[in-house]
């Protein structure tokens, strides 16, 4: 959600959202920037609420992180393919996943 819809649900101005956020930074997930910045719940996986790193192997076995994969509440994800080089769709340009990636919704 925005920040804008957030405050709104919560009952709370942008400013004090906005510091609620930074207090919960390990367990909040933003995407995009200013105006287009979205934020969800971190979603645990096997009991540790981290990014998961995701890595690719080129043609001599070499592994390098491609890009962090982000678990979110209640069963989507985040990760910007776009910035990896790899193809989205459309509805997918800004990294958010419904379920995992490329899963049917």
């Amino acid at each position: 959600m925005s920040s804008i819809h957030l405050a709104e649900r919560l009952k709370v101005s942008v400013p004090t959202l906005l510091r609620m956020l930074r207090e919960r930074a390990d367990r909040i997930v933003r995407v995009g920037t200013t105006n287009r910045a979205r934020y969800a719940l971190r979603r645990p996986l096997r009991g540790v609420v981290k990014p998961i790193p995701i890595f690719r192997v080129d043609t001599t076995g070499q592994g390098y992180e491609a890009g962090v994969l982000e678990l979110i509440e209640s069963t989507g994800s985040v990760l910007d393919l776009a910035s990896m080089g790899w193809l989205a769709s459309t509805g997918h340009s800004d990294g958010w996943w419904e379920g995992l990636l490329y899963s049917p919704a």
